[in-house]
């Protein structure tokens, strides 16, 4: 931000290494790029925007299998035709129950991969 002039405030917390994201930027990314690429941020975010792209690509089709699959949809209920979500991969099939999840507001934050895979 100095080399663009930006103007910015430096949180006291930036530098606490008890934080994974301090450790991240403070000691990993410095050692990645020592010791194995001196690109790595570049390439992380390459990686990033690859990573969006499929990402987008992956909702697509999930959206559209569950145009195909959802029955019926209340605030605390939704229906699904499981023959036809069963064409879908197991992957596809989970993504398609955290749009679910999600688009209802339903809490995700206990649900592991594990879980997903189950329900599924």
């Amino acid at each position: 931000l100095d080399a663009i002039g930006q103007p910015y405030c430096n949180d006291e917390t930036n530098s606490d290494l008890r934080f994974t994201r301090n450790r991240l930027r403070h000691e990993l990314l410095p050692r990645l790029a020592e010791q194995y690429n001196d690109r790595v941020v570049e390439a992380l975010c390459r990686l990033g925007t690859l990573a969006a792209d499929a990402q987008a690509l992956i909702d697509k089709h999930v959206q559209a299998a569950l145009e195909h699959s959802i029955v019926h949809r209340e605030p605390d209920l939704v229906t699904i035709d499981r023959v036809k979500l069963a064409h879908e991969t197991r992957f596809a099939q989970s993504e398609a129950l955290k749009m679910i999840w999600r688009t209802q507001g339903w809490p995700e934050q206990s649900m592991t991969y594990d879980h997903w895979r189950r329900l599924a």
